[in-house]
């Protein structure tokens, strides 16, 4: 599944918020698979010297706000495919929920100013239900 970017690159400070679902938006975020998922996206950022302001796990999707001098879609091509691959590894059931792609729609929106950082957070903050 491609990733769709709204608005200008490089966001404001470099900072971009993505929003991802697995394949089929499908429930499948536990509350122990959340906790994988929020340290597997923080480890790999960390790896690569980014910075996850923060994360939010719901039942079938992700939101992160993050500052990367990265690209986003070369943020989302190394962040994505190495959940997909921990993950699966980490759950074999996982691996049932298509053979191809683990994540379906994926969505990046590149922060404009101090105020929309400070209202994705808020809205960040919303999703924390795991």
């Amino acid at each position: 599944m491609s990733l769709k970017i709204e608005g200008t690159i490089p966001g404001f400070k470099n900072h971009y918020h993505f929003h991802a679902s697995p394949k089929y938006r499908a429930n499948i975020f536990t509350e122990k698979i959340a906790v994988r998922a929020k340290e597997l996206f923080l480890e790999k950022a960390e790896e690569l010297n980014w910075n996850i302001l923060d994360i939010a796990v719901d039942n079938d999707h992700v939101h992160f706000l993050i500052e990367s001098n990265s690209t986003p879609s070369d943020i989302a091509q190394r962040l994505f495919g190495f959940t997909s691959f921990a993950l699966r590894k980490d759950f074999p059931e996982l691996k049932n929920l298509n053979k191809e792609h683990f994540w379906g729609g994926r969505q990046c929106k590149c922060i404009t100013d101090e105020e929309h950082l400070t209202n994705t957070l808020k809205y960040i903050a919303k999703h924390k239900n795991i």
